[in-house]
């Protein structure tokens, strides 16, 4: 099942899918050491999220996005990668961020 269909990502044309268990430019099966990634313009195939399990989807307990589907979303949105941009799109689309980086007290 390398292509999965997410309800909340139908509102964002930029997202074209969403491939699981391997990368969209090497296929099902394939392997990277995320346990996501999101193909932006710079890439083969833009606008694809690759992850690795379909554990890393939604969170168990509440059955929403997991804050890496929006981290990745995010990335996705802005076309870039952790800029101050794409930090203030995750924040927005209610993800966290994470503490590694600089620029967090400006959000």
């Amino acid at each position: 099942m390398p292509m999965l269909n997410i309800p909340e990502f139908s509102k964002y044309p930029e997202v074209k899918g969403v491939f699981v268990q391997g990368c969209v430019d090497r296929g099902e099966g394939s392997s990277f050491r995320r346990k996501a990634h999101a193909h932006t313009s710079k890439c083969k195939n833009p606008g694809w999220i690759c992850v690795r399990s379909l554990k890393r989807i939604r969170n168990e307990s509440t059955g929403k996005l997991s804050n890496l589907m929006l981290h990745e979303l995010a990335h996705i949105l802005t076309d870039s990668g952790h800029t101050l941009k794409w930090g203030k799109k995750l924040k927005k689309l209610g993800g966290r961020i994470e503490r590694n980086y600089a620029w967090r007290s400006k959000l």
